[in-house]
């Protein structure tokens, strides 16, 4: 019994001391890269990661994150002599005063993620939300998860690294402002945890409902997959995933729960359908400025070979992402009238209607099935036919009238 209780405690400590160092690994490689920009600096102890983020410590690295410098007049008359010239410049920018009103900064409070949030946010030129700034960054992917509230200095790191890389709509990302140092930071091809990091916020999980009754019992008929290709909520997803729908709704990476207003456009034949989702929650409690959004780079240069990520809702479980590569390209299949890819990017019933990523993060086709009687050979559909679509003047069709889009 001694041996088994032994043996016992020594799987517990295998299972879980892996993810506790992963997590320190994480805040301390991220310390040394913002060090070797210039945006930390260590201490005879390292970089105390531990430690809680003060106000002033964060405002500091904002204004060396943002090359915001030159002082200014300060409104506060509690800030340390090393932060004044830092917070004065962002003052004078217009970041501060309405998240800490003069005169007090209470520099040495702990800073939390929705006032770290929201700075990064306007540092961006995003529009900030009056309130619940950390999780509309959630939902825009600036940050890949909640990282609670106050901050340790390693999560306010971790955080910074994040924001370095963010981009969208052409908008150049904050580390190419730093003319050295940054070359790892802004290379193109992504690791599998980067294109979730990054793109997962864009995805969603797709749930049907075929009557009022199942919606009101909260029974869905079907789970799918989506993904925004623009920020004001135009998605995609499979024809065959909405073909029986009454309603539908599309849950985020953040949980959140947003209605699916109608179709904008759909072809049954090639098994593609343009949804608009709306930007005001099912709980009518929250209305976003802006969704996260995919770019579609379509087929033409996609080879065998080629590494994808599919990320999507299989089992109706959840979103998650898997790796793989093309297998084959142009394969005349049943299940639209497009030729498909091949990949071994792991796929299910319910990811219908993903995203299948390149290397670079773009889309180049919809997850939408596998040959049955295959090992790893699952099927994307090319979206090359809506490369370039403007969807702002289309009229959103109800769900229930999608076969009036195909007359």
């Amino acid at each position: 019994m001694k041996k088994r209780l032994i043996s016992l405690l020594l799987a517990l400590a295998l299972v879980w001391a892996p993810a506790a160092r992963a997590l320190e690994g994480d805040a301390l490689r991220d310390a040394r890269t913002l060090s070797s920009l210039g945006l930390v600096q260590g201490t005879s102890a390292g970089y105390d990661l531990e430690a809680g983020a003060t106000r002033a410590q964060a405002l500091v690295l904002l204004a060396r994150l943002g090359g915001i410098s030159g002082g200014g007049t300060l409104p506060y008359s509690d800030v340390p002599s090393w932060a004044a010239e830092s917070v004065a410049a962002l003052s004078r920018q217009g970041l501060l005063e309405d998240i800490f009103p003069p005169p007090l900064l209470y520099a040495g409070e702990y800073i939390t993620a929705d006032q770290w949030s929201a700075l990064v946010l306007r540092l961006l030129g995003e529009t900030v939300p009056g309130k619940g700034a950390a999780l509309y960054a959630l939902r825009l992917g600036l940050f890949s998860r909640d990282y609670g509230s106050p901050l340790t200095r390693g999560e306010l790191f971790q955080m910074t690294r994040e924001a370095l890389t963010f981009s969208r709509q052409g908008t150049p990302a904050l580390a190419e402002r730093f003319s050295s140092g940054a070359e790892e930071l802004l290379e193109q091809r992504l690791t599998p945890r980067q294109a979730a990091d990054r793109h997962m916020a864009a995805v969603f999980c797709l749930t049907v409902y075929d009557s009022l009754s199942s919606y009101m019992g909260k029974d869905p008929d079907a789970s799918a997959s989506g993904f925004f290709i623009t920020p004001d909520g135009v998605a995609i997803t499979n024809y065959h995933a909405i073909q029986d729908a009454l309603i539908a709704t599309a849950t985020l990476s953040t949980g959140e729960v947003f209605p699916v207003l109608g179709v904008l456009w759909a072809d049954e034949e090639a098994d593609l359908a343009v949804l608009r989702v709306s930007r005001t929650r099912s709980d009518n409690l929250v209305t976003t400025p802006s969704f996260a959004s995919l770019t579609l780079a379509g087929t033409a240069e996609v080879r065998p070979g080629d590494t994808v990520y599919a990320l999507g809702n299989p089992l109706g479980l959840g979103l998650s992402v898997s790796s793989g590569i093309v297998s084959a390209v142009e394969r005349e299949t049943d299940i639209s009238s497009l030729p498909a890819l091949v990949t071994t990017a792991d796929i299910s019933s319910g990811s219908s209607g993903g995203a299948l990523l390149n290397e670079f993060g773009h889309v180049v086709a919809v997850t939408s099935g596998a040959y049955i009687e295959g090992n790893g050979m699952y099927l994307a559909i090319p979206a090359d036919s809506l490369l370039g679509a403007d969807f702002s003047k289309a009229e959103t069709v109800a769900l229930k009238d999608l076969e009036t889009l195909l007359a």
